[in-house]
């Protein structure tokens, strides 16, 4: 019987714990709530919550640089910008405040200018978020289909005009939705990018300590990580400079 009683506390304690949770949206919304106070450590711990429970998103993640801005932690407002614009790319209020925390960064690199047509090709991908580009093609799919059944099945000239060259139409934005996709996919997960959370760090030609230095970055930069040797990685500015970094120095988006 005493078993018994035990168990059955155990059980309501449990039961009470996990119903006492608060959802992911409660917590958002409590995050905000603390934000708008000016209390950051609580919008930061509400906000740092739903990121460890797995429930991160595009708008989590610039809340939480938000509020690093805030707290003046601009590496780490970086970072959680830089996250953000790869669920939510084209948010012109996530990228301005990008810049903004950028301008109060210590290294001023230049990138590396484009070609026309990395320009062109990179604005379409940011057009919709990851993702995005296989819902509009299922969609465009579908259509074709719906297109083709009228060409198919109806008896009017008119209509099968229609729906012979609307299918045909829609085929071809159908693959090119498709190459999008997979060109935004890959774009998330080909290059691996982090920002230098040291407030210095000295770039070495090789991965040891005795090698020669080659430049010096400072907290906020962001690097990209081309490989990885030890407690070493391999980064390059976006200048085009490379160099290596120790591990701890960065931390990756």
């Amino acid at each position: 019987m005493k078993k018994y009683l035990i168990l059955c506390f155990v059980v309501l304690f449990i039961s009470f714990q996990t119903g006492a949770q608060e959802t992911p949206e409660q917590l958002f919304s409590l995050g905000v709530e603390a934000y708008s106070a000016r209390q950051y450590a609580d919008a930061m711990r509400y906000f740092s919550t739903i990121i460890e429970s797995g429930y991160a998103s595009g708008e989590v993640y610039y809340n939480m640089g938000n509020t690093a801005y805030k707290q003046h932690n601009i590496p780490l407002a970086i970072l959680y910008y830089e996250k953000a614009r790869l669920l939510i790319p084209g948010d012109e209020d996530l990228l301005f405040n990008l810049e903004l925390a950028q301008s109060r960064t210590v290294d001023k690199i230049e990138p590396l200018p484009l070609l026309f047509y990395e320009r062109w090709w990179n604005s379409f991908l940011i057009f919709l978020p990851p993702g995005g580009w296989a819902i509009l093609s299922l969609g465009v799919f579908a259509l074709s289909a719906v297109l083709f059944l009228v060409y198919r099945f109806i008896s009017g000239m008119t209509l099968r005009k229609v729906g012979f060259y609307g299918f045909l139409t829609g085929m071809v934005f159908f693959l090119l939705t498709v190459v999008l996709s997979v060109a935004s996919q890959q774009q998330l997960t080909a290059h691996k990018h982090a920002i230098v959370f040291a407030p210095s760090a000295t770039a070495k030609s090789s991965p040891a300590d005795d090698s020669i230095d080659i430049f010096v970055v400072h907290e906020g930069t962001k690097v990209e990580i081309t490989e990885h040797v030890g407690e070493w990685v391999r980064v390059k500015l976006g200048n085009g400079s490379v160099g290596w970094l120790k591990s701890k120095a960065i931390e990756v988006i």
